[in-house]
């Protein structure tokens, strides 16, 4: 079980506000999708979201200030997160952040792993009664973020196949054409002796610069698009 307690911050290069998720024990069960880095382990240590490093700039390994009515706390990006809460303007650190920003630091949830073969729904039925008027426990399907990064992903693979074929196609219709204004040529060739073995040795080797250079300008543009995707 891990409590969670949230905050508005405001963030030097942000005009609109960021939440700050406060975390009792370790999250990393919670269904966030760590990107890169680690997890936060003091205060004055955060795990952020992707589009809030790039609205503000920022990367791993940077400081970020975080300021409220009530005080001002200089923090350092541990690890970067797909976390489309508030807008991807959101940042995971432990409760003892949240201290020096806001007087009243309670948990407003509490989030709950059960045991392989628990059933949630009879979990929750039983729990809910003696909860009282205050509280009460749903059944949270652990899919939306996993299946939304996984949904990415496999977008991202998609399209590295779509351009990996768009390249072969261009560069075997590059032979193709060569070949066939060659034709000439190739009959000179074949006719004072060379072998279709030959042949073919030498259009590959005239082809092999052109492949080359092709399949390095679309591995670079897909590594773009893989890049933009997938933060």
């Amino acid at each position: 079980m891990v409590g969670i307690a949230r905050t508005r911050v405001t963030v030097s290069g942000l005009t609109d506000p960021v939440l700050v998720f406060g975390y009792d024990a370790d999250p990393g069960w919670t269904g966030i999708v760590l990107i890169s880095g680690r997890w936060f382990t003091t205060p004055d240590e955060v795990v952020a979201a992707s589009y809030l490093l790039r609205a503000t700039g920022r990367s791993v390994g940077d400081t970020l200030t975080l300021s409220t009515d009530t005080g001002r706390r200089d923090v350092r990006v541990v690890g970067e997160a797909f976390d489309p809460r508030a807008n991807g303007l959101a940042l995971s650190a432990v409760t003892a952040t949240l201290s020096g920003l806001d007087d009243h630091v309670q948990p407003h949830r509490f989030e709950i792993g059960l045991t392989p073969g628990t059933d949630p729904d009879a979990y929750v039925r039983a729990l809910n009664p003696s909860l009282g008027l205050d509280a009460f426990a749903q059944v949270r399907r652990e899919q939306s973020t996993q299946q939304t990064f996984t949904i990415l992903l496999g977008m991202v693979a998609t399209l590295t196949l779509l351009l990996a074929t768009v390249a072969a196609l261009g560069v075997f219709n590059t032979v193709v054409l060569n070949s066939r204004e060659r034709v000439h040529e190739i009959g000179v060739l074949t006719s004072i002796g060379m072998t279709p073995r030959q042949v073919r040795v030498m259009v590959v080797a005239s082809m092999s610069l052109i492949g080359l250079v092709a399949g390095c300008s679309r591995y670079r543009s897909g590594t773009c698009c893989t890049t933009r995707s997938f933060r």
